[in-house]
């Protein structure tokens, strides 16, 4: 049985994210999202806020969210998961994550797939929408619309 991870702050969950997990449940017997802490990002929707924005998201039956903090490499080992999968947009992207695939090898014996974004979600990050939303702007194009108006809610409060 094929088991991967894709993990991530998702903060917010955009459309470049679908579209790499609906990629990745057709390759993958099962898949964990793990909505992650990451201890140098400051989140503007706390972990179980963005835990649910991602479970409204995905519906497929071989995707599995979970919310986890702690090393990826021991939520790995506590799955029986070998291999995770990270979606690159560009060499910024994969230079950062492969030196990420080089300690999680180290330290848990994991392996990191990469996975380029779809051509027409290059441009897509999750900054991009905050930059976006702290302007005021419509991010309804790059969100999935279940959870459109609350990310615009949940930043306008911040």
């Amino acid at each position: 049985m094929s088991k991967c991870v894709f993990a991530g702050t998702f903060d917010p969950f955009t459309k470049g994210h679908l579209d790499v997990i609906q990629r990745l449940s057709k390759m993958f017997d099962t898949v964990y999202v793990v909505v992650s802490k990451n201890a140098s990002k400051n989140t503007f929707a706390d972990g179980k806020q963005r835990y649910e924005m991602v479970k409204d998201c995905v519906s497929f039956d071989n995707v599995h969210v979970e919310l986890y903090q702690g090393l990826l490499v021991d939520f790995c080992n506590q799955k029986g998961v070998d291999c995770i999968v990270k979606g690159v947009r560009n060499a910024v992207d994969f230079d950062y994550e492969r030196l990420q695939s080089s300690v999680n090898k180290e330290l848990g014996n994991i392996e990191t797939l990469f996975m380029p974004c779809s051509d027409n979600m290059g441009f897509l990050s999750s900054s991009f929408v905050r930059e976006l939303l702290a302007l005021g702007k419509d991010v309804s194009a790059y969100v999935p619309e279940q959870i459109a108006q609350k990310i615009s809610e949940l930043y306008s409060k911040k």
